[in-house]
């Protein structure tokens, strides 16, 4: 069997960059989103009686998108600018670094 210089470099790359630690930075960032995002979430129920789901976007170490989705509220006569300060308030106290978009998703079939 003929080994390619391409397949032996990339076979090497790989070697050396699961010695240097970048799957566990990889595995601790993750793990650090997914606690922050929690607390935001418990956040958010313990003001307003309905708690969210929570995806995240980040692209090369920014975080670029936090997207909170209410599938139904509690309340249904709360507002939209109350909701809004509820959850930009959470992710200010939650969160190390601070989005560059946030996107708040309510379902409001019933």
């Amino acid at each position: 069997m003929k080994l390619s210089a391409s397949k032996i470099l990339v076979s090497m790359m790989l070697l050396a960059l699961s010695g240097c630690g970048i799957v566990e930075t990889f595995v601790e960032a993750f793990q650090e989103m997914s606690n922050q995002t929690e607390e935001v979430c418990t956040a958010i129920e313990h003001e307003i009686g309905s708690r969210p789901m929570i995806g995240w976007q980040i692209q090369n170490g920014v975080l670029s998108e936090v997207n909170v989705y209410f599938d139904n509220l509690a309340d249904e006569n709360i507002t939209l600018a109350e909701i809004k300060e509820v959850v930009k308030d959470s992710i200010d106290n939650c969160m190390e670094k601070q989005p560059k978009k946030l996107l708040i998703t309510i379902n409001v079939t019933d």
